[in-house]
């Protein structure tokens, strides 16, 4: 075999490694696909729970739309004396705009006893409050609180600091009095583009 032959082969073998490389794997695929699926499981599950907090909380549906952007989170939170509560969501502009997807998570010590499965909704009333929120730079503490049936949802009345907070329960039982610090983070996963 020529040299020149030898050569046009080897190249042949490195440029099909090379495009079979950047192909992605069946994992890769199954992978973006599920976390295509969550995205949008996520987008869904927060119009819904908007939808539920206008029929719940009638009050609720001004500043919904006074508020520059909103977080919903999907949650748990249960404990005996040392609780905790973890959670994933999304945070959007008004209108569904530029959703990005975050978790949520607390422990605290206190008189904890119980567990629910729960919605939060923490409207936020501009963009500075907005912003703080997505870079993580808002921290809000747990206040005391007996939540019991199916569709407790607390109420708030107007803006405070910049946000107004809804929790809205799914099922289960939960007395707290807990100062637990809950901290949220983007979801760095859900977030990543393929």
């Amino acid at each position: 075999m020529s040299t020149t032959r030898l050569l046009m082969v080897l190249l042949a073998i490195v440029g099909y490694g090379s495009i079979a490389a950047q192909e992605p794997s069946e994992r890769e695929v199954a992978k973006a696909e599920e976390r295509a699926n969550e995205r949008q499981e996520t987008l869904m599950m927060a119009e819904a729970t908007i939808m539920r907090l206008r029929q719940e909380a009638p009050d609720s549906g001004t500043l919904i739309d006074k508020a520059y952007g909103y977080a919903v989170f999907d949650a748990t939170k249960g404990g005996l004396i040392v609780s905790g509560a973890g959670g994933k969501g999304v945070a959007q502009r008004q209108g569904g705009l530029e959703p990005v997807f975050m978790r949520m998570r607390s422990v605290g010590i206190g008189l904890t006893a119980g567990g629910e499965s729960y919605k939060l909704v923490i409207l936020l009333e501009n963009q500075a409050a907005y912003d703080e929120f997505l870079e993580g730079q808002r921290s809000f503490k747990g206040s005391a609180q007996a939540v019991a049936g199916d569709a407790a949802a607390s109420t708030a009345m107007h803006f405070e600091d910049g946000v107004a907070v809804y929790h809205l329960s799914d099922k289960g039982l939960l007395g707290n009095i807990d100062m637990s610090s809950v901290k949220f983070s983007k979801d760095d996963d859900l977030n990543e583009r393929v």
